[in-house]
């Protein structure tokens, strides 16, 4: 492993993060990618990365070591009423790349632009119930466990279910 590099990715990252994401589908126990995150193709992907860097809400960074994506962590803004200013996390690291800080580091850097961003109040994430060592870094970096309600979009099969955090910025 080289050292890794934090950047914002362009449409050029596009066949690279398909790799990416198609690698965490297989890895990842906890990772739910749901059908319209631009997995469907390398067009598709390009075009998320535009929309996401354009959006003034959102936000994409990505690990990289040499040019091979290890993490990426992204901040959608959410539209749903009653969430304006509020933006959605989700973060993601390849296994042989765990318990090196890469996914401290994308936190970090992400919450610091949340934080400068005036269109971002709040960051909500959710992660499964049963993933402590997720839960325990998220609290550690001042995220607030919440009632998820009774909404069925963020259930699933775990006994644990799913956690809502949340964390003002």
């Amino acid at each position: 492993m080289g050292a890794v590099s934090y950047e914002v990715p362009s449409p050029s990252d596009a066949e690279e993060l398909l790799t990416f994401f198609s690698a965490l589908k297989d890895e990842h126990p906890y990772l739910h990618i749901y059908p319209d995150d631009a997995l469907q193709s390398v067009g598709d992907l390009g075009h998320y990365i535009r929309r996401m860097n354009a959006a003034e809400g959102s936000h994409i960074l990505l690990a990289k070591d040499d040019q091979r994506i290890v993490g990426c962590v992204t901040v959608e803004a959410l539209t749903l009423e009653g969430f304006q200013g509020a933006g959605e996390l989700g973060i993601s690291v390849l296994k042989g790349y765990r318990d090196r800080g890469i996914g401290s580091r994308l936190m970090r850097e992400m919450l610091a632009w949340a934080t400068g961003n005036t269109h971002t109040t709040e960051i909500i994430l959710h992660v499964d119930g049963e993933n402590h060592r997720a839960v325990h870094i998220y609290t550690g970096l001042g995220f607030q466990v919440e009632d998820c309600g009774e909404g069925e979009y963020y259930r699933r099969d775990s006994p644990a279910g799913t956690l809502c955090m949340r964390l003002s910025v």
